[in-house]
């Protein structure tokens, strides 16, 4: 079909011909390859306007769909035209049209496509909105369709809709609009409609973060001006309300007015004639927040006053008995008030709860941005929110828990600061004001409050009251030692709760599990059947999040029933093992699995073969096979190959005989795989199976291992290079034998690395310790002689710089291995090496190395020898000498510092080089005494 058969269709009298042409339309327009003449463009654009009158709303939708897609293929003039229709549509046209002409012009807006668009849209656009906004409002509020004068209400609305997103859009494009923006609509916050205030606040808020200082300090005259001296409740209201969306978009250029908004805000707190004005006193609560995350400077002097208000308006409720009054009197009186009043209040009317909920934030505020404050917040706040934990009303309630979390965060940050320096940026000298230890002072309260929360029958109560606990033992680990009963009997309640929905019962597993990984395993001991119980038939939960968390709590129960160290009571762990094997190898060996229950069910096993393997010696013969079939899929191998490095790690010595080769095959080919946490994994798992298990593991597999391994023996990623190296290390130390097939594959591709000028950190520790492994168990024939020669054969010439000092150190890891003579026989090599430019920086590096191991002293000629390199015409030959000079220093300090430092009062045309050589004695003796 072509554009102009879905033209005629889009204007036939069968609307579903008209649906399917516009359906038809919107394809064509998202291909690239989309192109039409100017005549076409301005006859589609005509019917796609047209379409937006269609009685169908489904057409409508296509049709603004197209005009999302149309303003990215059409010309500028068609972008113009469409733009005054709709907006004709808009002010002038029928009540019916208003909306979707709107939602057509925000489409259109949205997805203009540049800046120079933009900017003739704005030309065009902003002045019609202006006048449409400065418009008296109609009479009949139907417009001027029916002959009524001015706009009506909802024209307004959408006016003030539009220009918020065009200023939020291309609001830097009209900067000479801006004054003529903000004149428009300052009197629209006193407009009788609430609506029009609170659109026109929205607008100066995004007119705030583009107009020019000059009017912002004007527009924020205003404001506090007409806070100030207004008289009307309302006014003053809404002005606030402004203050505080203008905060929201720009809060850091109201900050350097802060001691002019603050005051006049804390005054109408202050002000009594507001004190039953719940509005405002949330409005003013709101402001406040808004001015302090983006001023936490500005904003210190107010802070006390701050804190004082949240903690007055967090438990504000006028229309609740106060704890005072009796209650044994309010119960005999109740049913003869509860007719009498039935009539004067409903809780319909009650707004208070917006005060409590915008002080709760505000607090939440101060505690994110003022660090420094924590623990006056203790001290004064925490005993507050405690308390209103009891808040009747639940959105509030979750902003509580919301507030103590965000308490719990920033004093986890706060303790680790103090941990990473010896002083604290609080600068805090009485150990008492340590957070954490002011925290540990609270938890019983904290606790009592919990507890009565988690027996309520609310779902979002109960969910924020584990959060909070979660939350609460990831930042003071065995801080709940104490209260384990009551939080067990609760979180088995909830599990087991049939009307608790899904959200609450995976939360109250994932605070178990958060609550048995931090507090010492014999406090749980004793409550063991009551945690296991709900686990057990979360389990085989239908809903496959549920399941995977029971399965990782599982985990966490094996490690409490036996737990590795050994100082722990005796508890007889063997009425759980059945329980715990069959729950897990029923979702293992299930095919219909979600793959994050597959996953948490390999790793639970491997938690459980590695802790209990001892106790389910025949259950190994059908579970250990099953790994292996794991192993071998795709989509659950790396999951497995980690539980198989956990069962290798095993202090049980599991027998895996029976899977032990294929296993090993299996990890080698991974090896190859482009998966990187696969090819980690591999290494770390053929590492503690070479470690376990080597003595089983034949000659022919150790090849095929060495072989994958020797691949990744490069600089292309040196983290799995020192990976690599590590386990080439643990075979040559596992088994003798196989140290002649690391020598034959992997020293030749280690020869290659030393090369590299990227070889550094782990990787090259790596090599060194692989070098020095094999020296020692090397034979005569393949031994030190071979690999220094071997190091020694690269021409200097081809070598990057950092190249020097790799193999310079693994030179010296090989003499500090090696016998004395065969050390000395070395050393003088190398001292006689530097009476010829070949090689002379290789030898100085190397002598500067084994010197800093070892005392070169005995050998009279080498300091001498290095001396005379110092008058070499090569920088780089002077340099290495300077270096080889301080390193050569520090093996034997007695000796040489006294030469260094005489010769550098002594020698002036060489006391930058011999200055250096002085850095290096620091550096290396300062890395040595860090280690």
């Amino acid at each position: 079909f072509t554009i102009t058969s879905i033209l005629e269709k889009m204007s036939h009298q069968d609307k579903d011909y008209r649906y399917m042409a516009a359906s038809d339309l919107v394809q064509e327009l998202r291909k690239d390859t989309f192109k039409i003449d100017a005549d076409t463009e301005r006859r589609l654009c005509a019917i796609v306007l047209r379409l937006l009158e269609d009685v169908s709303g489904d057409i409508q939708g296509l049709a603004v769909k197209c005009l999302s897609l149309m303003v990215k293929k059409v010309h500028d003039v068609q972008i113009e035209d469409m733009v005054g229709k709709l907006c004709a549509h808009i002010l002038e046209g029928k009540e019916e049209l208003r909306g979707i002409s709107t939602i057509g012009m925000k489409t259109v807006i949205a997805e203009i496509p540049s800046t120079s668009v933009g900017a003739l849209v704005m030309k065009h656009l902003t002045p019609r909105l202006l006048g449409g906004i400065q418009a008296p409002l109609s009479d009949s509020g139907k417009g001027n369709e029916e002959g009524a004068k001015g706009v009506a209400s909802e024209a307004k609305v959408a006016c003030l809709d539009l220009l918020n997103d065009l200023l939020r859009r291309f609001g830097s494009l009209i900067i000479h609009d801006h004054e003529n923006i903000m004149k428009a609509l300052l009197p629209q916050l006193n407009s009788p409609k609430a609506i029009l205030r609170k659109r026109s606040t929205t607008c100066l808020g995004s007119l705030a973060v583009v107009v020019a200082d000059r009017f912002f300090v004007l527009l924020l005259d205003h404001i506090l001006t007409r806070i100030r001296h207004s008289k009307d409740a309302d006014s003053i209201r809404t002005h606030v309300s402004l203050l505080g969306a203008i905060s929201r978009a720009v809060g850091f250029r109201v900050g350097k007015h802060m001691e002019r908004v603050m005051p006049m805000l804390i005054g109408c707190c202050d002000d009594t004639s507001f004190s039953e004005d719940d509005e405002m006193m949330g409005t003013c609560l709101q402001a406040f927040e808004s001015l302090i995350i983006p001023n936490p400077d500005e904003i210190v002097p107010y802070l006390p006053k701050l804190v004082n208000l949240c903690l007055l308006f967090i438990k504000h409720d006028p229309n609740y008995a106060s704890e005072g009054e009796d209650e044994e009197d309010s119960m005999e009186t109740e049913d003869e008030e509860d007719e009498s009043d039935a009539g004067d209040y409903s809780d319909d009317d009650d707004v208070s709860w917006k005060v409590r909920r915008a002080a709760s934030k505000c607090l939440t505020a101060i505690i994110q941005s003022q660090p420094r404050l924590l623990s006056d917040i203790y001290v004064e706040a925490v005993p507050m929110l405690v308390h209103r934990l009891k808040e009747r009303e639940e959105t509030v309630k979750s902003d509580i828990f919301a507030t103590f979390v965000a308490l719990l965060r920033q004093t986890q940050l706060v303790a680790k600061r103090r941990e990473l320096a010896s002083t604290s940026f609080m600068k805090i000298e009485d150990e008492t004001a340590n957070p954490l230890e002011l925290l540990r002072t609270e938890v019983p309260q904290i606790i009592k409050a919990i507890n009565r929360q988690l027996k309520e029958k609310s779902l979002k109560t109960r969910y924020g009251a584990f959060s909070l606990l979660k939350e609460l033992v990831d930042v003071l680990p065995g801080c709940l030692s104490e209260h384990v009963k009551e939080l067990v009997t609760s979180t088995e309640k909830t599990v087991m709760d049939k009307s608790a929905n899904s959200n609450l019962r995976i939360e109250a597993l994932t605070f178990l599990r958060v609550f048995m990984a931090t507090h010492p395993p014999n406090v749980f001991h004793p409550h063991m059947n009551t945690i296991a119980t709900p686990v057990f038939v979360a389990v085989k939960d239908r809903y496959y999040k549920i399941a995977a968390e029971a399965l990782r709590l599982c985990g966490e129960i094996v490690k409490i029933i036996r737990p590795t160290s050994m100082d722990q009571d005796p508890f007889d762990y063997r009425p759980f093992i059945a329980p715990l094997y069959e729950s897990t190898l029923s979702r293992l060996s299930a095919q219909d699995q979600d793959q994050e229950v597959k996953e948490c069910a390999i790793t639970t096993l491997g938690l459980l073969v590695s802790a209990l393997g001892d106790e389910l010696r025949t259950e190994l013969n059908t579970c250990l096979p099953m790994l292996l079939q794991r192993l071998k899929n795709e989509i659950t191998c790396l999951t497995t190959v980690k539980a198989l490095a956990v069962i290798a790690h095993s202090p049980l010595a599991i027998d895996l005989s029976f899977i032990l080769g294929p296993s090993l095959t299996e990890l080698s080919a991974f090896l190859r795989k482009s998966n990187r946490p696969l090819k980690q994994a591999s290494l770390n798992a053929l590492r503690a199976l070479v470690c376990g298990y080597g003595a089983g593991i034949d000659d022919d597999l150790y090849t095929t291992i060495l072989a994958e391994v020797a691949a990744l023996v490069s600089d292309a990623d040196l983290h799995l290079c020192h990976m690599a190296l590590s386990l080439c290390t643990t075979i040559a130390r596992m088994h003798a034998p196989a140290a002649i097939k690391v020598w034959e594959i992997i020293v030749p591709k280690t020869l290659e690395l030393v090369r590299s000028s990227l070889l550094q950190g782990l990787a090259l520790q790596s090599l060194l310790e692989l070098y020095a492994h094999l020296i020692d168990i090397g034979p005569s024939e393949l031994g030190f002689n071979k690999l220094l020669a071997d190091l020694l054969a690269h021409k200097s010439a081809d070598l990057p710089k950092q190249a020097y000092h790799t193999i310079a150190q693994c030179v010296a890891m090989l003499c500090l291995h090696a016998t004395p003579s065969q050390r000395d026989e070395t050393v003088t090599k190398f001292i006689q090496m530097l009476g010829s430019p070949v090689n002379q920086i290789v030898a100085l590096f190397c002598l500067g190395e084994i010197g800093s191991r070892n005392d070169l002293s005995g050998h009279q000629q080498l300091h001498g020898a290095v001396m005379a390199a110092f008058q070499s015409t090569s920088e780089e030959t002077k340099s290495a000498a300077s270096f080889a000079l301080g390193n050569i220093s520090v093996g034997n300090m007695q000796f040489y510092l006294p030469l260094v430092l005489s010769q550098i009062n002594t020698q002036y045309n060489l006391q930058y080089l011999l200055l250096h050589s002085l850095k290096e004695i620091i550096s290396r003796l300062s890395a040595s005494a860090e280690q």
